[in-house]
């Protein structure tokens, strides 16, 4: 299809939105920012949007992984982008509802230097406990009179140090009465070879990383306001009487301040319509992604609430990514 062609065919999927076309009519070629490594879920998500929103956003669409910083950088490069619908970034919630509280400094406002175009996904993070544990500890409530009693055992691990999941085992433990310590690792990997290895009692990460190892430990609990479609017979912390750890990870896409709105709405519309895919939800799936899209306000309105639950808990334990 020629470009002509290719206009005249988006101008009749547009025409009842009242979006300007002339005002996308300049774009061929936009690039998605990513801030984590190839194989990650935020690359794997941007991979997929980029792979169906061609052509119907842009000529060539393609994911550029600027890692480092917990997501910051491809945030600063986004942020320098051109604000014509050529630059996005694909984005999980944290690097700008948690990032900028565990860092003494950041380079971006969370609130205005960018634009939530929309949520594209969550997943939730789950509680699982490995052989160190005595075997008739088999549920939340039962694990964490566990650690009362042995104090000296009563840490878990994370293969994300200053993330929610860090700050969630942190937490719990507040709420139920007894100091869990968090056990910093690289990656999820290692916590995991751990936990199975019975030398680490407790890990949280993200329920694909504990789904494969369910024959040899035990997963107490899910993070999400509802059942993990993936874990459907665990039951979340809130079923256990912990509602204020109701968490999950959202992932969405943004574009630099400036853009005009008809953009705005032209890739929210492209977005939905990639996410609209059944190929897409059951690769997402894979990770233990599930599709869930919202529109930018909606996401606005969540980075702001989730930047004021968890800056107040990074606040309580004064922690620094950089200290």
């Amino acid at each position: 299809m020629n470009r002509r062609h290719l206009l005249k065919a988006l101008a009749a999927g547009l025409g009842s939105s009242g979006i300007a076309l002339n005002a996308w009519a300049r774009v061929d070629q936009a690039r998605i920012y990513a801030g984590y490594p190839a194989g990650t879920a935020v690359d794997t998500l941007g991979r997929q949007l980029a792979e169906r929103m061609r052509p119907a956003y842009a000529n060539s669409l393609v994911v550029e992984n600027k890692t480092g910083a917990s997501g910051q950088l491809a945030v600063l490069a986004t942020k320098a982008g051109r604000a014509d619908g050529t630059t996005l970034l694909v984005s999980p919630i944290s690097t700008f509802s948690v990032v900028p509280h565990t860092f003494s400094k950041v380079a971006f406002d969370p609130f205005s230097d960018l634009i939530p175009v929309g949520s594209c996904t969550k997943n939730d993070f789950a509680l699982a406990v490995g052989p160190s544990v005595p075997r008739e500890v088999d549920d939340l409530p039962k694990y964490l009179a566990w650690c009362k009693a042995n104090p000296r055992s009563a840490s878990f691990g994370s293969g994300a140090t200053g993330t929610k999941i860090h700050f969630a085992g942190v937490r719990l433990g507040q709420l139920a009465g007894v100091k869990l310590e968090h056990v910093g690792y690289s990656n999820a990997g290692a916590a995991m070879t751990d936990l199975v290895g019975a030398n680490l009692p407790a890990y949280v990460g993200s329920v694909p990383t504990v789904i494969p190892f369910a024959q040899k430990i035990r997963i107490l609990a899910t993070t999400g306001s509802q059942r993990s479609r993936f874990l459907p017979d665990v039951p979340t912390l809130s079923e256990a009487g912990y509602k204020e750890l109701a968490f999950d990870e959202s992932m969405g896409l943004y574009l630099p301040r400036g853009t005009a709105q008809e953009t705005v709405e032209l890739l929210y519309r492209s977005m939905a319509e990639a996410m609209r895919s059944p190929a897409v939800a059951e690769t997402l799936a894979v990770a233990g992604i599930e599709v869930r899209v919202g529109s930018g306000a909606e996401l606005a309105q969540q980075i702001r609430a989730e930047s004021a639950f968890w800056g107040g808990i990074v606040k309580s334990l004064g922690f620094k990514q950089d200290s």
